[in-house]
């Protein structure tokens, strides 16, 4: 069997696995659906692990838009994967991680969910975005007053507590081709604290930008029990 044929295989599973679990997450009955990956013979050698992130990014996917009780038993079945084995710093082919997936999303359940699994939030993709910059992006594209723009301001925090440099070039490479990117322009070449203090005192970025490095700094005088 081909390399090619075999992830053909398992992506196929993947979806026939996840159109059988789909009703049971919204039943909360999140053990029932971790006997379909049972059933299916999906383990941690093919769906938990060659291929583990690709799965977890489908469950992502779904898990974005739910709220409630419903959203509830996606994470709890995102723990039950990085249980079973899931390399939470997996990167797919465009060296994506799963954090900056979710951070792209603006979700901040699932970020702070993989934040406490220790995702790194240093690890960039293949054009040098670090997860930083698509935690300040969230900025850009929400309401300051939305609910959005709040979790957006929480996700920051999230992750410079969680260690990420604030003084590495928020893009380290990659020139504008985009609507978006141009958009940032050079901006993308500063450092997190560089670009932050080029925005104006009001900003909402810049307002949770220092208030989370003042927290983080307080954390680390703090003598541990």
């Amino acid at each position: 069997m081909s390399p090619e044929y075999a992830k053909k295989i398992t992506k196929n599973l993947a979806w026939e696995a996840f159109d059988q679990m789909k009703p049971l997450l919204k039943k909360g009955r999140v053990d029932e659906a971790l006997d379909v990956l049972r059933r299916l013979n999906i383990g941690p050698k093919t769906i938990y692990g060659e291929n583990g992130r690709a799965f977890f990014k489908l469950v992502i996917d779904y898990a974005d838009d739910e709220t409630g009780a419903l959203k509830a038993a996606y994470l709890e079945l995102m723990s039950a994967l990085l249980d079973a084995g899931v390399d939470v710093d997996r990167q797919d082919k465009y060296s994506q991680t799963l954090l900056s997936e979710a951070l792209d999303r603006g979700d901040l359940a699932i970020c702070r969910l993989l934040l406490d699994r220790c995702a790194s939030p240093e690890i960039t993709n293949e054009y040098g975005e670090t997860p930083l910059f698509y935690a300040l992006r969230r900025f850009d594209a929400d309401d300051e007053d939305s609910q959005k723009a709040r979790d957006a301001t929480q996700i920051l925090e999230a992750v410079i507590l969680a260690g990420a440099d604030v003084d590495r070039p928020l893009v380290d490479h990659r020139e504008a081709d985009d609507a978006e990117f141009y958009r940032w322009g050079s901006a993308r070449r500063l450092t997190a604290r560089q670009y932050v203090e080029s925005l104006p005192e009001a900003d909402a970025r810049r307002r949770a930008f220092f208030a989370a490095l003042e927290k983080r700094d307080a954390a680390k005088k703090t003598p541990e029990n």
